[in-house]
């Protein structure tokens, strides 16, 4: 396998068109996928979930601790 150092450094910040909160799915978005057959299932695990029509879900893992994830995408500030 060969090496290429002619490739052009790649920026995650191209990938982000708004800043912080302006890079969230919109609401509309959100609410069309979380009507989708695929949302439509039932853990109990899931403390926080699509039926709060929020923009995070809180998954218990156990021994008091939880997974929190978010649609909300924070602007990469890399050079």
């Amino acid at each position: 396998m060969s090496e290429n150092n002619d490739l052009a450094p790649i920026r995650l910040i191209q990938y982000s068109h708004g800043a912080g909160c302006g890079c969230k799915l919109s609401p509309k978005i959100l609410e069309q996928i979380l009507r989708s057959e695929q949302a439509k299932f039932f853990d109990p695990n899931l403390i926080v979930g699509h039926e709060t029509k929020d923009d995070a879900a809180v998954y218990d893992v156990g021994h008091g601790m939880g997974i929190i994830s978010t649609t909300d995408f924070f602007y990469a500030y890399c050079r």
